[in-house]
């Protein structure tokens, strides 16, 4: 008698480990990018904090994250394309300040890709609507995160260039 596994019995177990890791594999992705998303959030909560703080010692906003006392672990500067705005890049987001044509201010979060392109945002509002976060995808596979998220009122969509949605918190 020879030791060994035939060769049907070797395919059956390639079969199975196959099967577990197609299961496996996108429910480990998805927490994986919650955990990202979360870090995120964490970091554009406590930004806010910050800009509230500076708000109150100056009387107004700032555009340049560097006028915040924190500081963002392994973020470098990041042209954000707006006058005066500079944001920090970290290796999935990077944050920033933005403001409209009435003087309101927020902050956003952008989860990017290693191309650069946006995958989904968080946004902050510091205007009229204080403390109103929320979560827009740019692709619908995103839309889970922002729901995981705590993200379920249905917002325009058209808040955020390009979205598909957006939701409120």
């Amino acid at each position: 008698m020879k030791n060994g596994f035939t060769l049907i019995e070797l395919l059956v177990v390639v079969l199975i480990i196959g099967i577990l890791a197609a299961i496996a594999l996108p429910q480990y992705n998805k927490a994986v990018e919650k955990s990202r998303a979360s870090e995120a959030l964490l970091i554009l909560k406590s930004l806010h904090q910050a800009q509230k703080i500076y708000f109150m010692q100056t009387g107004t906003f700032t555009s340049n994250l560097d006028n915040l006392d924190i500081e963002i672990s392994g973020a470098s500067d990041k042209n954000m394309g707006s006058v005066g705005i500079v944001g920090k890049q970290t290796k999935y987001f990077v944050f920033y300040t933005n403001f409209d044509a009435n003087g309101a201010t927020g902050l956003g979060a952008r989860r990017i890709d290693a191309t650069g392109a946006t995958l989904y945002a968080f946004n902050i509002g510091e205007s009229s609507k204080d403390d109103l976060f929320r979560c827009c995808y740019m692709q619908e596979k995103y839309k889970d995160v922002c729901n995981v998220m705590g993200f379920n009122t249905t917002a325009s969509a058209s808040y955020f260039s390009g979205s598909l949605g957006c939701f409120y918190q």
